[in-house]
């Protein structure tokens, strides 16, 4: 049996070498910070848009909420569905009546069985790094070219990670030097992956978050209807899938991936949701604050106002003291207790923008 090949050892001289010929993101004008500016301030997607979305979702999810006072009062898909699971048709009708709300023309999406197609135009997708055929995005990128392409009313942030993906008829020729161009980090730390789409159910169902549940192929995106409406109501919900896998409970990287997104969104001026979870605290070969400090090191590089939000909802979600930090810790001053703590993992806690 032919034997796994060694990773190659990377000399000083090597990372100078991919750091030099690495893309940088600000470089792309469509993974630059986005800001929409109304009467002089940042501006908001409707709240009775945000209410809908949230209260679709949460039926979609399998969950009830409370409707909230005021608003407008939307008469078709706003009603609860008949089954507990709801039909296509259903699932068609809220998707058509948001997009209507958003003024999105019917020409740019569809619905699927299983997700929302978005066609993207030509321009816009002259503003992403060019891939060759068959290669494509995940993670933020995707996440922003949703918001770009529904033209959604909302400030995005740059985004910082270029994450790709290939799909499944694509030979993995061209994983090496895009790795090395565009997950430079990732690679020099030895965890750079072109993720290969083995099946759209494969792909969804292991995603963690539903808005990761999306990809950006070609000139077209597609994303779980779960997804889409999370991403408009500014909910930030673990999957379904990852549960299964967890009987039922989070894995503390997700755990704090979540609170993460979350502080990102609220540092671009919305109030996301984060539907309930319970962590799973078995015993694990990194310590527990192995965790934060993980997702708290990548909450700096958006800048040190979401690395204090994050910290703050772990705080919130009584996180601190399972990591051993006290409850005040500031975000700076955990970076210094971890940093020595977990000196063996390198962190780096950059001072971001």
């Amino acid at each position: 049996m032919a034997q796994p090949k060694p990773t190659p050892v990377l000399t000083v001289e090597d990372i100078d070498r991919l750091w030099a010929n690495a893309a940088k993101p600000e470089d792309y004008a469509s993974l630059r910070s986005h800001s929409v500016i109304q009467d002089g301030e940042p501006a908001q997607l409707p709240e009775d848009i945000v209410e809908f979305a949230r209260q679709s979702a949460d039926t979609l999810a399998g969950r009830r909420r409370r409707r909230r006072r005021g608003g407008r009062n939307r008469s078709k898909s706003s009603k609860k569905p008949s089954s507990n699971r709801p039909s296509f048709e259903w699932i068609e009708d809220t998707i058509d009546e948001l997009m209507e709300a958003l003024d999105v023309p019917h020409e740019v999406y569809e619905v699927a069985s299983h997700t929302v197609i978005l066609h993207v135009n030509d321009d816009d997708v002259a503003g992403y790094p060019p891939l060759p055929e068959g290669y494509g995005y995940k993670g933020g990128v995707a996440r922003k070219a949703v918001a770009r392409t529904l033209r959604l009313p909302i400030s995005t942030a740059a985004v910082r990670d270029i994450d790709l993906l290939r799909a499944a008829d694509t030979s993995a020729d061209h994983d090496r030097e895009l790795a090395e161009k565009y997950m430079t980090d990732d690679l020099i730390h030895g965890d750079a992956k072109v993720e290969a789409i083995v099946t759209p159910k494969d792909y969804f169902t292991t995603r963690e978050v539903t808005v990761n549940q999306a990809w950006f192929l070609g000139s077209e995106i597609q994303i779980t209807h779960l997804g889409l409406l999370d991403m408009i109501g500014g909910i930030v919900r673990v999957t379904q899938g990852h549960l299964n896998q967890n009987f039922g409970r989070v894995h503390p990287i997700v755990a704090f991936k979540i609170l993460r997104f979350a502080a990102a969104m609220k540092a671009e001026g919305r109030e996301p949701v984060i539907p309930p979870f319970r962590v799973n605290y078995r015993r694990r070969p990194h310590p527990f604050s192995f965790f934060l400090a993980l997702q708290l090191s990548r909450a700096f590089e958006a800048g040190e106002v979401v690395a204090s939000i994050y910290l703050d909802y772990a705080r919130q979600w009584n996180l601190l003291e399972k990591a051993e930090l006290e409850e005040d810790v500031t975000a700076r001053d955990a970076t210094d207790i971890l940093k020595e703590r977990l000196e063996d993992y390198h962190l780096e806690f950059p001072t971001g923008e």
